[in-house]
């Protein structure tokens, strides 16, 4: 839909820092196991339509596999110019200020 619509950019928020820090085991277990299975699923859907997939957040707070499938995926779609697609997972606005400012300092 959103692609047919003309939207370029379409971000959908997955997991907060906080809630990779707070959610319960089982929570964690089942959105992982999601991302384990849909990403590889749609990727190929992804690359036919030639949309590019990101994710924002820090991808160092999650399980290594899902780094892979999510890095993987980036490298993927990276030619994708008709829309793109953000994951958001492992951010949270007042990490984003932190990291923002240290940069700022350490340049």
């Amino acid at each position: 839909m959103c692609l047919a619509a003309g939207i370029k950019y379409v971000s959908m928020w997955a997991l907060s820092k906080e809630n990779i820090i707070e959610r319960s085991e089982f929570e964690l277990t089942s959105i992982f196991g999601l991302i384990r299975h849909k990403i590889p699923q749609v990727l190929p859907t992804l690359t036919q339509a030639s949309i590019r997939f990101e994710t924002i957040g820090d991808l160092s707070l999650l399980p290594d596999d899902i780094q892979k499938i999510l890095i993987d995926a980036k490298e993927a779609t990276v030619g994708g110019t008709q829309m793109t697609f953000a994951l958001v997972l492992g951010y949270s606005g007042q990490d984003e200020i932190v990291r923002g400012v240290k940069r700022c300092i350490s340049e």
